[in-house]
This record gives C-alpha cells, structure tokens and sequence, in this order.
C-alpha cells in the first residue's frame, strides 16, 4: 500500500536520459510484448482493444505488456478508479515506474493529491526520469508546498541535456510556484529564459508545454468527464435555468433515465431519432442511430435527440471543433479562438431507415472513418476547404456564400461558450478552485467544443472536449500550431517591465490582475474576450 504521508529531500537528483528509462522497463517486463498495433487500437477503437488485451490476460494473466496496455486504455478514456484498482493490484505483484505513474496521475484525476505523490516519489527509487520530478512538482504546488515544487521543477529545469522536453514544461510549472511564493524577480527571468526558446522553436516548446497542460487540469472537471456526467452537469444546469434556451438536445442517461426517455417521446413528434452513445468512449466509437431507444440494465448509455435537420456542405453533414481558453477563474477571464475544424463526414447525408445503420453517413469524427474510401484529407496543409478536413473559417464562408449569416452564426457560438462556462460555473468550478488552491497552481485551461449546426444554422453542443487533440493532418497541424503558440504567449510573460522594477505592487491581487490581462490581450491572435 502507498504510503499517504511523503518528505522530499532536497538533494542534487542526476535525471535519466529517455533511452535509460525504456531499457529499464523492458528489462523489467516479463510477458510478451504488445503487439505494434496495440496503442493505435487503444486510440482508434477501444472496444477490440479491450477484446485482445481481456484475451491475452486470459491466456496469461502475468503478461505485464498487455496488463499494462489494460491499463493505459482505462486512462486513455478516463475510469480513474478503475486506474487505480489495476495499478494498485499490479503493484502488488511487482513495482514498476509507469504503474507508480499511472496510479499517481489516476489519484491526480481524482483529487488525490497526497497519494498521487507518494506513487510519485515511490517512483523516483526505481527510475529519475524527468516526468517524475514535473509531476512531483505539480503535486506539491497542489497542496501548497512551495518550497518542495520549486525544488522539484528546478531539478529537472537545471538539467535540460537529460530532461529534453521536459525542461520545458517544468519551467513552465517553474514559473507559476515561483509566483506564488511571491518570487515574482525569479519568476520573470524563468519567464524571458522559456520565452527565449520558444522564440528559437516556437512549435515544439509552445506545444510540448500545452501538451501536459491539458493533461493535468483542477479534478472537479471531471463533471464534464464523459457523456453521462456531462449530460446530467447540462440537465441540472438547465432545469435551475428554465428561461434559457437550450443549446444541447435532449439528453437522458439509460437506464436510469427510461421513465423520463418515455416522457418526452410521447409528447413529441411521431418516429423521432435518437444516437445512442457510449458514456466514455471517443471519437466517434460505439455510437448508434435508431428510432426505439431501449434500456439495457447492464450498460449505462447517453441517448439523445438526433438533430436531423443538420447544415450541410455539399450535401454532407459536418462538425465544427471550437477551443476555449480560461487564463483565469478569480477573476473569471475566458477567450473563444475564432480558428478550428470542422470535419465532414464521408457519406452523402439521408435519414432512412437503411441509412440509420451507416456511420458514415452521421458521426462526422475523422479518425473513426481513416480507412473509408470515400474520405479525403489533403496533405497540403494551405489547403482549407478541400476534402473532409476543413478550417473553421472555410466552413462558414461556405455557409455565408449560400446565403447564411456567418457573423450571426458566430455569435450564437459564442453565446454557446458563455453557456457552457455558466453551466462549470454552476457546478462551482470556479470557486471552488479559487478557494481550494493558490493563484498559480494550474495553468490556462483548454477545452474543446464539438458544436453542430442546424439547417437555420443555430448551434448545438454535441460533445466537451477535455483534452482535445493537437495533432492531424496538415492542416490541422497548422491551426493548431498557431493556436498553441498564442496559448503559449498568452500564459508565459513577465509581469514586471525589468530587473531594476519594484515587485512590491505584484503583491496585490488586484493591480497585478490588471497587468496579467493587458499581457494577454496584447498577444490574444485569433482568441476573442467572452468574458474578460
């Protein structure tokens, strides 16, 4: 059992080199190797994963390659206990530095803190990997030790030859401990050293330090973690707020919803349409059309209304993916990126009942449509209305060539946005994160919206993207190469105007506030004030 109570000692620590930590794990690794295709399946398609890991462990339960593999599929789409529950018993059978890993950023998800360091710490007597510190680092800025974040950000800053990326991202976490602890000289210099290389590399260093950033956001997001939570969080929003017009269709968690599923399809239109989605699963796997939604008692699923009457392009239905970006939550500062996706699905769009059974012709999510014939994505990345990749912006000059009134359609994005930061602050985010932590303790928060527009081109939340993805295509790549660039700028400054500036006004929340949002909206790019 890991210990809940850990000391650090502040003593020099030699990193491991990448390569030293990967020839540790594979000396210690007993079973057979993953197959090459196992971490794409567990990307790409869950549930045959699931099929042949469950079948390699059934063959030998000790195979600690596919054990693991299990594992990180669990985390990939978020059961944190169930995280814990595989590491914890792992760990009893043998310690490794990646189950101490998972078990700790597991506990991390779930608001455990003390635990998720002592697995940390645990750690770091097998293997002195970076990761480790950074994480250890986090943990503490967490629960307020300052002087131990520090320590542990700059053992893995000081040695940026062994630690490669994650120099990068423990600056960052550097810089923020440091303001906290009103260190506000110190942080500055951190703050011009990390803005110097990204200046020299701005694509790697802006998109390796908002990479992990994404991955380790305050837990109370986690009402938001899969569909279920999220269709319940926007429910109970909405029935405290009647007067306001709903922005998501209709959702109902099954089996414990059937009652009121049966409520609302008897007092609506004769035949309607509902997709049925998997609670936890991504991009697009295991979701269903059909006109008879039926409980099963054994598996908890989201049925919601199909919006059937969906904006097209080229007789095509699309999505369109829309990044929102929270530097602060005391005083509340929040900014929607006019850039992003919409991706098209492959197949012409029809709603008979023979078309109810191809997914193709529905769920617009690129990845599970990778090997269909009919998708195109270019490879030119200047390219912007071609195939089934598009930018955001080529989407509603399309939508304004035919007529529509894109800036309109904006608008009620952006309306969207203010809802759906109504319903995190309903759900007490916010304050909570501001009581619970210090000012500095997380970085700015990123998320995506999966929106889709009906034919009179008003929008409806379909998905919340907690972690959205930044790579892709070409195209994709580039947007979101300046999207991370602009997070990057927007989040790494100094707060002072040199060394010889007197700090002592950085001590009042109020005016330093001030200098933090004229940081930021002097380098917003394509991001837009929604609540500033």
């Amino acid at each position: 059992m890991l210990s809940k109570c850990c000391v650090v000692r502040h003593r020099p620590i030699r990193l491991a080199w990448a390569g030293e930590t990967a020839q540790a794990g594979a000396a210690m690794a007993t079973g057979s190797p993953a197959p090459s295709e196992l971490d794409d399946l567990i990307e790409h398609d869950a549930l045959q994963a699931r099929r042949v890991i469950d079948a390699a462990l059934e063959r030998d339960p000790h195979a600690t390659a596919y054990r693991d593999a299990s594992i990180r599929l669990l985390l990939r789409y978020s059961d944190m206990p169930m995280v814990v529950r595989e590491a914890q018993r792992a760990l009893a059978d043998g310690p490794t530095v990646d189950l101490y890993t998972y078990f700790g950023i597991a506990c991390m998800h779930l608001g455990r803190t003390r635990e998720a360091l002592a697995a940390f710490l645990a750690g770091t007597r097998i293997s002195t990997a970076a990761r480790l510190f950074d994480l250890i680092g986090r943990c503490h800025h967490r629960l307020g030790e300052l002087d131990a974040a520090i320590a542990a950000f700059r053992t893995v800053v000081s040695q940026p030859d062994k630690a490669g990326r994650w120099a990068l991202v423990a600056q960052r976490g550097l810089i923020y401990a440091l303001r906290d602890r009103g260190l506000w000289q110190d942080a500055d210099r951190e703050a011009r050293a990390l803005t110097a290389a990204f200046l020299a590399q701005p694509v790697m260093v802006a998109s390796s330090v908002l990479e992990h950033d994404t991955q380790h956001v305050y837990h109370r997001w986690s009402v938001f973690l899969d569909k279920a939570q999220l269709a319940r969080s926007l429910n109970a929003w909405h029935g405290h707020h009647p007067e306001q017009p709903r922005f998501w269709p209709e959702s109902f968690v099954l089996p414990h919803d059937a009652a009121a599923l049966a409520q609302f399809r008897e007092r609506g239109a004769a035949g309607p349409i509902f997709i049925v989605k998997p609670t936890n699963l991504s991009g697009g796997q295991g979701i269903h059309l059909t006109r008879e939604p039926r409980a099963d008692p054994d598996q908890t699923v989201v049925v919601q209304r199909y919006i059937d009457d969906p904006r097209l392009i080229d007789g095509r239905k699309f999505h369109l993916r829309i990044y929102t970006l929270i530097t602060s939550v005391a005083p509340l500062r929040a900014y929607v990126y006019r850039q992003g996706i919409a991706r098209i699905a492959p197949e012409r769009y029809a709603i008979d009942d023979a078309a109810l059974s191809r997914p193709a012709i529905h769920v617009t999510n690129t990845a599970l449509h990778r090997h269909h014939p009919e998708l195109v994505v270019s490879d030119d990345p200047s390219q912007e209305n071609v195939g089934n990749v598009w930018s955001l912006t080529a989407a509603l000059g399309r939508l304004a060539s035919e007529g529509l009134d894109s800036a309109q359609v904006w608008g009620r994005i952006v309306q969207l946005v203010r809802g759906m930061l109504s319903v995190a602050a309903g759900a007490g985010i916010f304050e909570r994160q501001a009581r619970e932590h210090t000012r500095y303790c997380f970085p700015p928060r990123l998320f995506g919206l999966d929106i889709l527009l009906d034919a009179a081109g008003r929008p409806w939340l379909l998905e919340y993207q907690r972690n959205p993805a930044m790579g892709g295509n070409p195209l994709v790549a580039r947007i979101n190469a300046q999207l991370c660039a602009t997070i990057f700028q927007m989040s790494v400054y100094p707060l002072l105007d040199g060394e010889a500036a007197d700090s002592a006004p950085l001590g009042d929340p109020a005016p330093r506030s001030q200098i933090e949002r004229a940081r930021e909206q002097a380098v917003l790019g394509l991001f837009q004030p929604v609540v500033a």
